[in-house]
């Protein structure tokens, strides 16, 4: 019995295309995503509203362009994979960019030190495997503009604020995760199924927070 709507080659080939038609985007959307987490160790008020803008332009980017132009040309049901994204980035942008709900910040302690090995991870996990193993480094999604790591980077930056992330936010995030976990096992990608396994790590450390959110102290809430 056929699980897929295409083949696993069929879909590796059709991330390369992308990958390198793209390459410019791909390289810029790395070094944003570096940055944003570099930002979210001590981002300030403005650096919080920044990095919620620089995650709802990665999904809005995977939803429109990956899966809208891309993706669906192997899978039908691409475009509702990329309203879903698109509607995470608006959400992103209300909550975080607009409201200023999402308080990144770094956490200290252990739960600092696995948020920032999970987002490492996100970001540069799979390209190493790759090339570690000899295939293709285009041939697999980045962070930013590819769906899985852009959404187990998101995660992961929940993970690492000081107070609870309003629930809606995560809904979408983890829906993908199974979704893109199944993909992996059908796929039969160790990198892939590694990645998603982080992701559902970090959001065991973002549910896992108190459920009543802490007010920012003034220190906290200043730039």
């Amino acid at each position: 019995m056929r699980l897929m709507l295409f083949e696993p080659d069929v879909y590796f080939r059709l991330l390369a295309r992308y990958n390198f038609e793209l390459l410019p985007t791909v390289g810029v959307a790395l070094i944003l995503a570096v940055g944003l987490l570099v930002l979210s160790v001590k981002p300030g008020t403005l650096g919080r509203r920044l990095i919620a803008a620089g995650l709802a332009v990665f999904w809005l980017w995977t939803g429109l362009v990956f899966h809208g132009l891309y993706y669906a040309a192997i899978n039908w049901a691409a475009w509702g994979f990329g309203a879903l994204f698109a509607v995470q980035g608006l959400v992103l942008a209300w909550t975080g960019v607009l409201r200023g709900h999402l308080e990144f910040g770094y956490p200290g302690g252990a739960r600092g030190w696995a948020t920032l090995v999970l987002a490492i991870s996100a970001i540069a996990g799979q390209p190493i495997f790759q090339w570690l193993s000899g295939a293709p480094v285009l041939q697999v999604p980045f962070a930013g503009t590819g769906a899985d790591p852009t959404v187990v980077f998101t995660t992961t930056l929940m993970a690492m604020t000081k107070h609870r992330v309003p629930r809606h936010v995560l809904i979408l995030p983890a829906l993908w995760l199974v979704l893109a976990g199944i993909q992996a096992w059908l796929l039969a990608s160790t990198p892939g199924v590694a990645l998603i396994a982080a992701g559902f790590l970090g959001l065991g450390l973002v549910l896992g927070r108190p459920q009543k959110a802490t007010a920012p102290t003034r220190e906290e809430s200043e730039p």
